[in-house]
């Protein structure tokens, strides 16, 4: 038995012991099989290792916990200099940095594997509660090489990422190569568009200490009641670092941006302004709002460049948006079966920028939420008694 299969033997036993409920999906009896059916293939290397292993954590877990993963330390961390969208179950290019010819182009292949084989790859070895996850993961994996590397039709040791386009247009990346990186976004930032703030929450995370009460004191001197929260993108961090700013808004009118990227705690954040009354636009989200959540980190012994990250709660909403926390196997087994439901987010008003949108640099997912406050019944107290 070779390096990677003792790997899987380990990953098996510790995430029967740490996880809350491992594994979910299936019998024990179930994974035991599947995986003697991974062990009697060909894994030599890191690539074929991450895609197998995590596959196993899929086959156990489905849909339920996006959280729990096997990540490699080792791999390298270089990017292509491009962003990605899926609109309408088809793959673009949004953004570049010093590559504008490719930018809005529809891939249909990578390496010369059609893209939604690609895709089903990535699908084999992710859980995802919504269908949103997998395009967020399709849209974050696909621009690393090394991600691409552990897809079982692209070859691991492949020095050239090749794109071909709908237009039969082509273009091809070194691999190895550590292209310069797309401005990165703050963590928030504010705006005021008419009578209205607009408050882009990019990340659950804090720059500096008292940053919120900042942010806090300087919205108190716009007296503006009417409020945007743009949590697009969001794929979390810690919550609770807004709950100043919930408080601010509890008697305010809001609407608040969502995408397939809002996760995690974005999600939390999400719940939390929709709890005070927020009206929300956009898409569905990355999550389920029941699911497995936060993390602890376990590194392999038999292979010292992988990490398991495991769920230690069970996260869900009661009828009053009320979040609640199962932290015991004990307690979560005592619970009705019933409770693993997917509690699916859906928007009041759905949006999808389309391509065309991006193109010609209109958010139309923010003029939609824009246009409700111009509405005559959409402002002041007579917003509170619509909504």
């Amino acid at each position: 038995m070779n390096k990677y299969n003792n790997a899987i033997i380990e990953m098996i036993n510790i995430l029967e012991k740490e996880h809350l409920s491992f594994p979910l999906e299936v019998s024990k009896e179930e994974l035991n099989d599947y995986v003697n059916i991974v062990l009697g293939k060909n894994i030599n290397n890191d690539y074929d290792f991450n895609y197998y292993a995590n596959n196993i954590i899929k086959y156990a877990l489905n849909s339920y916990d996006s959280h729990t993963k096997l990540a490699c330390t080792s791999f390298s961390k270089n990017k292509l200099p491009i962003k990605l969208k899926v609109i309408n179950n088809k793959l673009y290019i949004i953004d570049t940095y010093g590559y504008d010819n490719i930018k809005y182009k529809k891939i249909v292949h990578i390496n010369d594997i059609e893209i939604n084989k690609l895709i089903k790859e990535i699908d084999f070895m992710t859980c995802s509660s919504t269908k949103e996850h997998l395009c967020d993961i399709v849209e974050s994996s696909f621009v690393y090489p090394e991600s691409l590397r552990c897809l079982e039709s692209i070859n691991n040791d492949c020095k050239n990422i090749k794109i071909d386009f709908s237009d039969n247009s082509n273009i091809v990346f070194d691999a190895n190569k550590e292209y310069p990186k797309l401005s990165e976004i703050k963590n928030y930032s504010y705006e005021i568009n008419e009578n209205i703030i607009i408050i882009h929450i990019n990340k659950c995370t804090l720059e500096y200490p008292d940053q919120i009460i900042d942010l806090i004191s300087e919205l108190k001197e716009k007296e503006i009641n009417n409020y945007i929260i743009d949590i697009r993108g969001n794929g979390g961090g810690d919550d609770t670092i807004f709950n100043p700013l919930i408080q601010h808004l509890k008697d305010k009118n809001i609407i608040t941006l969502v995408d397939n990227k809002v996760y995690s705690s974005g999600r939390h954040l999400l719940m939390y302004l929709k709890q005070i009354g927020s009206k929300t636009i956009g898409t569905g989200i990355s999550t389920s709002l029941n699911s497995f959540g936060a993390r602890k980190r376990i590194n392999l012994e038999s292979l010292d460049n992988y990490r398991l990250n495991i769920t230690t709660k069970y996260l869900y909403f009661d009828d009053n948006l009320n979040m609640l926390s199962i932290n015991s196997k004990d307690d979560l087994n005592k619970l009705d079966k019933d409770i693993f439901k997917p509690q699916i987010f859906k928007p009041d008003i759905y949006v999808e920028n389309s391509i065309d949108d991006y193109r010609n640099g209109v958010d139309k997912q923010l003029e939609v939420a824009i246009n409700e406050f111009r509405k005559k019944d959409y402002y002041g107290k007579i917003w509170k008694i619509i909504a």
